[in-house]
C-alpha cells in the first residue's frame, strides 16, 4: 500500500518592499475600491453619532471655519457641512479620484460653504491661522512625517483653535466574541507591511505625544467605541468581511491561500455561533494651539 505524505504548510512570503511614502493606497490601484469605499461610508456612519458629540465639546460650533484634513469621498465633509451653518468647511484630498468622487458625492448638499482642495497636509499651500478646528480623520497612520503634518497643522489653525485626530492602534481595534486566533498574526504582518510604507497602524499610542511636541497644548484623549450590543451585528459586518482584504494581503504577499482559506473558515464559525459579537474602537486626541 502507497500512501501519500502529508501537505506541508506553505510559509507566507515576506512582504514586498515598498519605496517608503504614504501607505494609503490611491484610488486608481486600488484592487477592490468600491468594496473600501462602501466599508468607509458604513465605518463613518457608525461611529458619527458619538463622534459629533465629541467634536463639539472640543469646540465645533454652528459658526466654525473647520479644516478636514484628508476628506476622501466626502462621507464626512457632508455631515460636517451640517454641523456648520454659519461656517466654512474647507477639504483637503490628495487622491484626485477621491476628490472628484467628493463633488460627485457631495452634489445634493449646500456647497456655498465648501472649498474643495487638491493636496497634501504635508504642504497644503492653504493660508496661516484660516481654521478654528482641524479634522484629521484616519490619516496620520499613512504618513511617514506625522510630525510634519502635524507642524503643517499648527500653521492652519487660529490661535486658540484645536486639532482633533481620530485614529487607530491595531493593539487595541476592538473584540470580536467568540475570537479569531489566526487574525492577529495576519494583522501584525499587515502592519509590518504599512511600516515598510511609510505608515504605521500603532500610531493611536503616540498621537498625544506628537501632538504636544508639535506645540499644541491642553491635550484630550479619548476612545470612540461601538459595539454589535448597541447597533446589531449587521450594522458592524462590514467592518469584520474579511475576504475582499484578504485578497489583497495575499496580493501583496502577506498570507498564503492555505492561510487566507483558514481564516475564512474561522469567519464562518463566528458567525455561526449562537451569540457572536463585535466591539471596535477608535482613539480621538486633541490639542489646542495657543492664542
Amino acid at each position: 500500500m502507497t500512501t501519500t505524505a502529508a501537505p506541508q504548510p506553505t510559509a507566507a512570503p515576506k512582504p514586498s518592499v515598498a519605496v517608503p511614502g504614504e501607505s494609503s493606497y490611491t484610488a486608481d490601484v486600488h484592487p477592490d475600491l468600491d468594496f473600501e469605499l462602501d466599508r468607509l461610508r458604513n465605518q463613518a456612519l457608525l461611529v458619527w453619532s458619538k463622534e459629533v458629540r465629541l467634536l463639539r465639546s472640543l469646540g465645533l460650533r454652528p459658526d466654525t471655519d473647520l479644516l478636514e484634513v484628508g476628506s476622501g469621498p466626502g462621507f464626512v465633509t457632508g455631515q460636517l457641512l451640517r454641523e456648520v451653518p454659519q461656517g466654512t468647511v474647507t477639504a483637503l484630498e490628495l487622491d484626485a479620484d477621491l476628490l472628484e468622487r467628493s463633488r460627485h458625492n457631495l452634489r445634493g448638499a449646500d456647497t456655498s460653504r465648501l472649498t474643495l482642495v487638491p493636496g497634501s497636509i504635508l504642504d497644503s499651500g492653504l493660508p496661516g491661522d484660516s481654521a478654528d478646528l482641524a479634522l484629521v480623520r484616519m490619516v496620520l497612520q499613512h504618513l511617514p512625517q506625522p510630525e510634519a503634518a502635524l507642524a503643517e497643522l499648527h500653521r492652519l489653525v487660529r490661535p486658540g483653535g484645536r486639532v482633533v485626530v481620530t485614529d487607530v492602534d491595531d493593539h487595541v481595534w476592538g473584540v470580536l466574541d467568540p475570537a479569531l486566533p489566526k487574525l492577529q498574526p495576519i494583522l501584525d504582518r499587515r502592519n509590518e507591511l504599512q511600516a515598510v510604507r511609510g505608515g504605521n497602524r500603532l500610531i493611536g499610542r503616540r498621537l498625544g505625544r506628537l501632538l504636544k511636541a508639535a506645540g499644541f497644548t491642553d491635550i484630550t484623549v479619548d476612545a470612540i467605541a461601538v459595539s454589535s450590543d448597541e447597533l446589531g451585528l449587521d450594522a458592524l459586518l462590514p467592518q469584520i468581511d474579511i475576504a475582499p482584504r484578504l485578497a489583497l494581503l495575499l496580493q501583496e504577499g502577506i498570507v498564503t491561500e492555505q492561510e487566507m482559506a483558514e481564516l475564512l473558515a474561522e469567519r464562518e464559525e463566528f458567525l455561526a455561533h449562537p451569540d457572536p459579537a463585535v466591539l471596535l474602537t477608535m482613539f480621538v486626541v486633541s490639542g489646542r494651539k495657543q492664542g
